[in-house]
C-alpha cells in the first residue's frame, strides 16, 4: 500500500509516514523512486515522538517557535531526489536521473510534474502519455497515475499540494472547492520555475521567518499554476460533465425501481466520489439519492394503485420495496396516507 493509504489506516500523517520510511522504522518497505511501498499486512509503527502524556506532548509542541524552528525531515536522505517540504505542499527535485518502476498509484495530493527530461511510458487514469523536458504535468487527488513499463534515466521535479490548501484556495478565487485539472502536458511558464527555485534557496537558507516566506510562496505557486493550466474554463466544463452524469444517474434510478439503492454504484456511474455525487445531486435536485430514489418509488406505486386488481403488497414489490411496512412509511411520509387509504380515496372518485 501506499503512504497515502497506510495514512488513512493508521491515523499518521502522510509525511510522518514517509519519514518512518526512510528511517526503516516499518519493516520491508520498498523505495520507488519517491515514494514507498508498504506491505499491507504491517503493523502499525510506534511513533517514538509521542509520550504517555499527550497533553505534555501538545504543551512541548506549543512551546517551539515555527519562525526559528526548522522545518522536521520527513523524507529521510534520498539518492535521487532532495525533499523541500512545508505546511502547503512539498516539492521533489531530482539530484540525477533516475529509473521509474512500472506500476501505477494514487495519492490524496494534487500533483503538478515538471519534466526535466524527457519521460516516456506515462498512464494517467488509463492513458499513455510522454512528455518532452519542461512541460508541466497534472495529476489530481486520488487520481491513478504511474507508468506502464520500466522507465528508466529520467528526470523530473514533483510540486505535490496538500488537498485541504489546494482546495479551499480554488474555493477562495472561483467559488469551488472540487476541481480536474486536465492530465494533457503543457509548457511549463517560467513563472513557475522561478518561483520553484525561490522556494528550495528559501528553503535551503533557513533565515529567520523562512517558514512564513514558503508559505507565501505557496500561495503564489499555486495561482501560477491555476493561470497556467487555465483552470477557471476547465472548472466550467468539469461543472457541465457533472450536470450530465447526474442527470444520468437519476435516469438510472427511474430505469431501476426495482433494485436496492447503491450510493457507491450510483457514484461510480457518475464517474465521482460517492461525497462529491451527493453533494452535487443535492445541489441539483434539492433532495439526497435516497430522498429522490424514494420520490421515484413513491411515483410509480401512485400509477399502480390506481389498478384494484392489484394488491398493495403486490405494488410495494413491484416498485422494489421489501417489506410492506417500508412501503407504507415512505408512502405515508411523502402523501400525508397509507397506501389503502389512498386507493379508497382513488376509488371513490
Amino acid at each position: 500500500m501506499t503512504a497515502a493509504e497506510a495514512s488513512k489506516k493508521w491515523g499518521i500523517s502522510v509525511r510522518r509516514i514517509q519519514y518512518l520510511c526512510s528511517h526503516r522504522r516499518i519493516p520491508n518497505v520498498i523505495q520507488l523512486g519517491r515514494c514507498w511501498g508498504i506491505p499491507k499486512d504491517a503493523s502499525k509503527p510506534r511513533d517514538e515522538r509521542c509520550k504517555n502524556d499527550t497533553d505534555a506532548e501538545g504543551e512541548q509542541e506549543k512551546s517551539v517557535s515555527m519562525q526559528k524552528q526548522p522545518l522536521p525531515d520527513f523524507v529521510g536522505e534520498d539518492p535521487f531526489f532532495s525533499v523541500y517540504p512545508c505546511d502547503k505542499l512539498t516539492i521533489f527535485a531530482a539530484k540525477k536521473p533516475a529509473p521509474l518502476f512500472r506500476g501505477e498509484f494514487s495519492h490524496l495530493s494534487y500533483e503538478f510534474i515538471i519534466t526535466q527530461s524527457a519521460v516516456s511510458g506515462m498512464v494517467v487514469s488509463g492513458e499513455k502519455m510522454d512528455a518532452a523536458p519542461g512541460m508541466l504535468v497534472a495529476i489530481n487527488s486520488e487520481q491513478m497515475h504511474g507508468t506502464h513499463c520500466l522507465v528508466s534515466d529520467v528526470s523530473f521535479l514533483s510540486i505535490q499540494f496538500e488537498k485541504e490548501f489546494l482546495e479551499e484556495l480554488l474555493y477562495g478565487i472561483y467559488g469551488v472547492k472540487q476541481a480536474r485539472f486536465d492530465n494533457t502536458p503543457i509548457l511549463c511558464g517560467e513563472e513557475i520555475q522561478s518561483l520553484v527555485r525561490s522556494f528550495i534557496e528559501e528553503y535551503e537558507s533557513r533565515k529567520d521567518g523562512y517558514f512564513y516566506i514558503l508559505s507565501n510562496l505557496s500561495v503564489q505557486l499555486a495561482v501560477a499554476i491555476f493561470r497556467q493550466t487555465g483552470i477557471a474554463g476547465q472548472l466550467h466544463r468539469f461543472a457541465g460533465d457533472q450536470n450530465a452524469f447526474i442527470q444520468k444517474a437519476i435516469a438510472h434510478l427511474k430505469e431501476n425501481i426495482e433494485e436496492s439503492f447503491s450510493l457507491q454504484a450510483l457514484s461510480n456511474a457518475a464517474n465521482m466520489s460517492k461525497y462529491s455525487f451527493a453533494r452535487k445531486f443535492k445541489q441539483m435536485t434539492g433532495k439526497t439519492p435516497y430522498e429522490y430514489f424514494m420520490d421515484i418509488r413513491i411515483m410509480n406505486a401512485l400509477e399502480y394503485l390506481n389498478n384494484d386488481h392489484l394488491k398493495v403488497i403486490d405494488v410495494a414489490v413491484q416498485c422494489g420495496f421489501k417489506s410492506h411496512s417500508h412501503f407504507s412509511q415512505q408512502f405515508r411520509l411523502r402523501t400525508g396516507m397509507t397506501p389503502k387509504e389512498y386507493r379508497k380515496k382513488i376509488l371513490r372518485q
